[in-house]
């Protein structure tokens, strides 16, 4: 649901296990292949993916310490600011 809401595009329980066994993990570890990625998005893109992330970590109602340190990790690879995860960018 929370990825059908933001990228408008529906995806299946067998999408994400699909994409969670494929190849990409082997061949570039996640955060390399984040930082690579990040690159080429803009801040409200990498904002974006973010916020859908939290919005997954916290909808069972319980947060591990595994998930925010994985939350972290993708913060970290795409550059975010604590600034702009509080949604304080600058204006132009």
């Amino acid at each position: 649901v929370i990825i059908e809401r933001v990228t408008g595009e529906e995806v299946s329980e067998a999408d994400v296990r699909v994409a969670a066994n494929s190849k990409l993990f082997e061949s570039a570890p996640l955060e390399k292949y984040l930082a690579r990625a990040g690159r080429q998005m803009n801040v409200k893109d990498r904002l974006v993916i973010a916020e859908a992330l939290a919005e997954v970590i916290v909808s069972d109602s319980r947060i591990s310490s595994k998930e925010v340190r994985f939350f972290n990790m993708v913060a970290e690879a795409f550059e975010l600011t604590p600034a702009e995860l509080a949604g304080l960018i600058e204006s132009d």
